[in-house]
């Protein structure tokens, strides 16, 4: 499993996937940073994940992260690729 780690809440679906027992490598940008389509289509790319986390809305930043864009590429590139987006709450 890729985990896109941008904020304390996106960090955490690592963590779950960790603890689930999941292989897990994490794709981390500076917190307030935006993971955006080219970084994780270079780690789709290896062929080496099935599914992808994404935070839409990582309230610990105050980011927003650019999911149209993601799901698009995400759609074309990878349609076997597993992808769970989720929006963070306060």
């Amino acid at each position: 499993m890729l985990a896109t780690c941008c904020g304390a809440f996106s960090d955490k679906w690592a963590d779950v996937g960790k603890s689930c027992g999941k292989n897990v490598d994490e794709l981390k940008v500076e917190w307030g940073q935006a993971t955006t389509p080219e970084l994780i289509d270079k780690q789709l790319a290896t062929g080496k994940y099935s599914a992808v986390t994404l935070v839409y809305s990582e309230t610990s930043t105050g980011l927003i992260n650019p999911v149209y864009e993601i799901s698009e590429m995400l759609k074309k590139k990878y349609p076997d690729v597993l992808s769970s987006l989720t929006a963070s709450a306060r």
